[in-house]
């Protein structure tokens, strides 16, 4: 049935015909004929239901939600519109999960578990709207899973666009440079070395272009990507040559700001990935989850040779690319690299057999960036082979 259809003709009897309804599947949950005064209300409404009946999980079962758009088609229908709009803002066409998104119902309700043990602010800006209205900005920020599941990234989007005044997106945000359009395609264009899912508010912020200044709240933090003239992005150019005391600083020196050693973290983790193609420098390999064909997660992640805690610094020399049971072990000095880029395997590992997998790495080459700055710093390699690494 199109939208027009459902808009034109009584569609009561589809909630009762045995032709059309079968039975829920997760047993008996009570809803009730109610008016929402946002999209927010009404998954904070139909998940207490599910909840009032037992079910605690994710509710997404197959013709559920065509059955709740039928339920309150009123309230879904834009008023003073005698018809529908987009059939895909009632019914789901795609079992792979694109445009899913779309429906009037579900995206509110699968926004509000995701984020629901938070203070809501990911929320304010994606839920403030009328229940029948989808918006531009949902469909900027919600559309692809790279941004729906960035907290860091909504949380920033509610700073740029939510008026807290009105409780509605600030006017004029839709078009031009600092709107919502350039912040979500901003964002889509960063690296996938940039792992959204995790990236912080501030590494965000950091990152915005000027553009973006105007839409920002005054009382907001001016974060930059620099500290003390000294530059951490993605693209900084290393030295030549750099010696050990390039790579040490000294631990009580490091006073940055909680946010600051953030952004330096996600930076350091950005570089380090991208020098080493998203792939393990020790076992070369390099697991990646996708999601949608968009939403790119990398298992290998961003070791010190020489770690914070040691007075180790955050530069792509003073780092590896692991994934994480090498990352673990290297840090606990069960696998080190001597000075011809060789693996070396500790003796703990030879007398447990729980660690076989290890042992296959002895002798192997460290694989290494073509790019000579990048390459992990000799010295530093030195140093953990010399204080972390158990011979």
């Amino acid at each position: 049935m199109s939208a027009l259809d459902a808009a034109n003709r009584d569609c009561a009897y589809l909630l009762t015909d045995p032709k059309y309804t079968e039975p829920f599947a997760l047993g008996q949950v009570e809803i009730e004929r109610r008016h929402f005064t946002s999209r927010r209300d009404f998954a904070v409404y139909i998940d207490s239901c599910f909840q009032a009946a037992g079910i605690v999980s994710d509710v997404d079962i197959r013709g559920m939600w065509e059955w709740l758009s039928v339920f309150y088609f009123e309230q879904l229908r834009p008023p003073g519109m005698s018809s529908g709009t987009d059939v895909r803002r009632f019914i789901l066409q795609s079992s792979t999960g694109q445009r899913r998104h779309r429906h009037l119902l579900r995206e509110p309700y699968m926004l509000y578990r995701r984020y629901r043990h938070t203070d809501g602010a990911e929320l304010d800006l994606l839920l403030c709207d009328e229940l029948w209205n989808h918006g531009d900005v949902v469909e900027n920020l919600a559309a692809r899973s790279r941004l729906r599941n960035s907290s860091g990234a909504l949380r920033i989007a509610r700073m740029l666009y939510f008026d807290p005044t009105t409780g509605r997106t600030k006017r004029g945000t839709r078009n031009g440079d600092g709107g919502h359009r350039h912040f979500a395609r901003f964002l889509r264009n960063l690296p996938p070395q940039f792992d959204l899912s995790s990236i912080s508010e501030d590494t965000i912020l950091a990152l915005l272009p000027l553009a973006f200044t105007k839409w920002r709240d005054h009382e907001s933090p001016e974060i930059s990507i620099s500290d003390g003239g000294e530059p951490f992005g993605v693209n900084d150019s290393v030295p030549d040559t750099l010696e050990l005391a390039g790579i040490l600083q000294d631990s009580n020196s490091r006073s940055l700001s909680v946010s600051k050693r953030r952004i330096r973290q996600d930076f350091f983790r950005a570089s380090v990935l991208g020098a080493y193609e998203n792939r393990c420098a020790i076992s070369r390999i390099g697991l990646v989850h996708t999601e949608l064909q968009e939403d790119i997660s990398y298992e290998v992640e961003a070791s010190h040779v020489i770690p914070v805690a040691r007075g180790g610094r955050d530069l792509v020399p003073n780092g590896l690319a692991l994934n994480r049971s090498l990352h673990w072990a290297f840090d606990h000095g069960m696998v080190w690299v001597d000075s011809d880029m060789r693996v070396n395997v500790s003796q703990e590992v030879q007398n447990d057999r729980r660690n076989e997998w290890l042992r296959s790495f002895e002798g192997r080459n460290l694989w290494v960036p073509d790019n000579t700055q990048l390459r992990p710093n000799s010295d530093a390699l030195q140093w953990h082979a010399e204080h972390v690494a158990i011979r």
